[in-house]
């Protein structure tokens, strides 16, 4: 990953729409980077559509086989003559209904054990995988996207590549581990982790997890080099939600995953195309997984959508100018709202309604609240995010 952001342009300030995998996630599938409280309305709006039949189920509940009724990026992009494979997390039913063309989900239900959500961990062999493995074997984990490019050879393609690593369960391979071992850092095994000792005592568990995934997308990367794709292919990596290792024992708690803490929604963000993205450059734009799917259409020649909540990222990515924004508005229904500026961090919780407010750009661990320091701001910062949710919260022009 180090390598993949030296070779491209890295956002070290994107932050997500949500701190949880599955509305995240779909913020970067459907209609193209609608938040997920507004997707929801998008969805009460199709089930009120008599002509349109869909199983009686909770709105946030599974199995989405609503998604089949909905604009999504591949399927946008099928009409621009792209085939797309979906592989590994992935919650919205199967991979038809999500309009991929090609991939692994083969059910409407999501969980765990769902298909392909072992993308990555199935058929791992550290004697032929990973910077351990034989460089003249291809990796057998890599075999599901393999069959796909050899099938689409020559054909415009979009690929879903989302591990579920370094999610639970902590299986990481004993040569991802060697190195956090000797280090003595904290280490439980699943049982304890999931009960008593949580993650501050997950260390070794969770980082040799992180190596693992960088393993992975170093395979990925060297099947697009053999092919002899990787001069024509743009690749970006993000997250899906945060968590905070050594911030919090389970999420929900401390300042990571589930949490309206920086850490828990901001990610890291990559593009890298060799010779179209200018190498080594990092920069400190305030940008959004609501960008994501803008960015593709925009490099893909694909219309942006009606209602379109992010802008197009490419040409900063390129050098351009910066985007302008001067800060970003987050929800995560019954959590609460954040603020995020260069300088300023303002919180606003669900369950009671209090505020906090942090100078982020020198307290980026949020430890010190300054709210009482500075009713104003408080003030000005409550308004706009009023404001904001207001706008957004009006309801859908069309169900597309």
């Amino acid at each position: 990953l180090d390598a993949l952001a030296k070779e491209g342009v890295l956002f070290i300030n994107s932050q997500l729409t949500a701190i949880v995998c599955r509305d995240s996630l779909s913020n970067l599938l459907y209609y193209a980077g609608l938040h997920p409280f507004k997707l929801n309305g998008k969805r009460e709006a199709l089930h009120a559509i008599t002509q349109i039949i869909i199983p009686e189920q909770d709105v946030r509940d599974w199995p989405r086989v609503e998604v089949e009724h909905f604009r999504t990026v591949p399927r946008d992009l099928g009409h621009a003559g792209y085939k797309s494979w979906e592989g590994g997390k992935f919650w919205e039913s199967t991979y038809q209904r999500g309009g991929f063309t090609h991939g692994m989900a083969l059910t409407d239900g999501a969980t765990l054990a769902n298909d392909g959500w072992d993308l990555g961990r199935a058929d791992w062999d550290p004697a032929i995988c990973g910077p351990d493995g034989n460089p003249f074997v291809p990796c057998p984990a890599l075999d599901p996207v393999r069959a796909f490019l050899d099938d689409v050879a020559g054909i415009p393609f979009f690929i879903w590549f989302a591990p579920t690593i370094p999610h639970a369960p902590y299986d990481a391979p004993q040569n991802f581990r060697d190195p956090y071992e000797a280090l003595g850092l904290a280490d439980c095994d699943d049982f304890d982790c999931f009960g008593v000792c949580g993650g501050c005592a997950n260390e070794v568990n969770y980082l040799s997890s992180v190596s693992w995934l960088d393993a992975v997308v170093g395979e990925l990367m060297s099947e697009l080099e053999n092919r002899n794709l990787r001069d024509n292919t743009l690749v970006i990596f993000l997250a899906d939600n945060g968590w905070g290792l050594n911030f919090q024992f389970w999420p929900g708690t401390g300042q990571g995953k589930s949490t309206l803490y920086e850490m828990g929604f901001r990610t890291p963000m990559i593009f890298s195309w060799p010779g179209h993205t200018p190498a080594g450059t990092v920069y400190n734009d305030l940008v959004s997984s609501t960008d994501v799917a803008p960015t593709i259409f925009d490099y893909a020649g694909v219309d942006t959508l009606p209602e379109q909540q992010g802008l197009s990222l490419r040409q900063r990515i390129e050098g351009g100018p910066s985007l302008g924004r001067t800060e970003i508005i987050g929800l995560h229904e019954g959590i609460g709202h954040f603020l995020r500026n260069d300088t300023w961090r303002y919180l606003r919780f669900a369950d009671d309604g209090h505020e906090e407010l942090y100078q982020i750009d020198i307290d980026p661990f949020e430890s010190n609240d300054v709210a009482s320091l500075h009713p104003n701001l408080v003030t000005q910062f409550s308004a706009m995010v009023d404001a904001w949710e207001a706008e957004r919260r009006s309801p859908p022009d069309s169900v597309e």
